[in-house]
């Protein structure tokens, strides 16, 4: 998977970070959503593995930035 799997609403908060020269800042996010999927009242949150491999590895290679200029 590669950093293309994000969303318009990420690139515009990285740029708004960018541009406030907070880049080598370290950050936090989350993963959530709104209301529990089937009508449950908890989750389990599976695949944490993934989830950290993927942003181990994330970022844009010259391609992407190409298609998205």
């Amino acid at each position: 998977m590669t950093a293309m799997a994000t969303d318009l609403y990420q690139l515009t908060m990285a740029y708004a970070e960018f541009k406030a020269k907070r880049v080598d800042q370290s950050c936090v996010f989350e993963a959530y959503f709104r209301k529990a999927p089937f009508k449950g009242r908890y989750t389990i949150f599976a695949g944490v593995d993934e989830v950290l491999t993927f942003l181990k590895y994330y970022k844009f290679e010259p391609q992407h930035i190409d298609y998205m200029r």
